[in-house]
């Protein structure tokens, strides 16, 4: 693999950045090359011109830094003598899509402060190159210059290429699969103190991958506040669930309600507990179990309805799911409060009971899974 596509910006002031040499004459094996210092400079005067640079001869012993070669300084030659520094044709071109990545890397992110890696990335470089480059440099700017070279190619040609390179998908897979839901952790981290249902509904209408991914079944959104019946003679009434999904297989249906992250999940004041020490379940909680029940014996009662006029019905009921979201299972402190709210949730049938917490949690231990299968 060709590592000379990986460089360090550093910058030396707000306004200047060293590069990496590029090496266009000799290499590691070698114990004289030739290379090109680069320097971006923030030019206020015209900002094409970012790009600076000298041609230098280095050499080196085995195993030692390499050591610039004392140069000619033009302006002390004399009539008659001079100097001429000839680039074969690879050289040259190797020189010109280095310049033509650092003008296009200085264009998309300036001068940045500190040591940044980077993958020099040009409309000629070669995806199995540019991903093998990625992963020497390992940086997050390095992994979008790739991504954003990917993004801009014919995706049947991206296709194909990937088609027989099952191991690079995977990685990649994995690699998006993390983002995605680390994402998603530290959205719903800032939400897990707030009672806001609608903040909630929202970050799970954007990300409705989520529950997908959570619930560990195969799940896609079908509609958001979706209208499961219950209306009376008078057209006044009816119930909309905070989401309805549908199994990506079987077509049978998920009914989410999403309550406040604040919501009580026992009753903790007074004298709550019997001989047993079991606590009684909050009437919030009650209600919104309840509620659940409810909907979902509308909309199986009036299915036909609801999907008269669909030539192939989006979802089918042919035994509805529930999955309830409330509450944060940090409140429960105690054995007994955990414990009774343990036998309540797992007594339901076809109702799933999951705190915001947990759902926080399962994003968590996903991301751990992921990352082992990266090692």
């Amino acid at each position: 693999m060709d590592d000379r596509r990986n460089v360090v910006i550093s910058s030396t002031s707000p306004a200047t950045a060293d590069v990496s040499p590029v090496c266009l004459r000799g290499g590691a094996d070698s114990s004289m090359r030739l290379v090109f210092r680069p320097k971006l400079v923030d030019n206020k005067t015209n900002e094409e011109a970012a790009v600076h640079g000298v041609f230098t001869y280095q050499k080196r012993r085995t195993s030692e830094p390499w050591e610039d070669v004392q140069s000619i300084r033009l302006n002390e030659l004399k009539a008659g003598e001079g100097v001429r520094l000839e680039l074969h044709a690879s050289e040259l071109l190797q020189l010109y899509k280095a310049l033509g990545a650092l003008y296009d890397q200085y264009a998309a992110d300036g001068i940045r402060s500190g040591d940044r890696r980077y993958v020099l990335v040009d409309a000629q470089s070669e995806a199995r190159d540019l991903l093998d480059a990625a992963t020497v440099a390992s940086s997050p700017e390095s992994v979008r210059a790739v991504i954003e070279w990917l993004n801009a190619q014919d995706p049947d040609l991206v296709a194909r290429y990937f088609r027989d390179r099952g191991d690079t998908v995977a990685k990649l897979d994995s690699a998006l699969g993390v983002a995605r839901l680390e994402n998603f952790i530290e959205r719903a981290n800032l939400l897990l103190d707030r009672s806001s249902e609608g903040d909630w509904q929202d970050l799970l209408k954007e990300e409705s991958w989520a529950l997908g991914q959570l619930y560990a079944e195969p799940v896609v959104i079908v509609k958001h506040q979706a209208y499961v019946g219950g209306k009376d003679v008078g057209n006044t009434g009816g119930n909309a669930a905070d989401f309805l999904y549908r199994n990506a297989l079987s077509d049978n249906c998920l009914l989410v309600e999403i309550k406040r992250s604040d919501t009580p999940l026992v009753v903790q004041e007074g004298d709550n507990t019997n001989r047993n020490r079991i606590l009684n379940i909050s009437r919030d909680l009650v209600g919104a179990a309840q509620q659940l029940l409810q909907y979902r014996y509308t909309l199986t009662q009036q299915y036909l309805a609801l999907t008269a006029g669909e030539e192939l019905p989006r979802y089918r009921t042919f035994n509805p799911q529930m999955l309830l979201i409330v509450g944060s299972f940090r409140t429960l402190t105690s054995v007994d409060e955990r414990k009774s709210f343990e036998l309540y949730r797992s007594e339901h049938r076809n109702l799933r009971i999951v705190c915001f917490d947990e759902l926080v949690e399962k994003a968590n231990s996903l991301v751990a899974l992921l990352r082992d299968t990266q090692t």
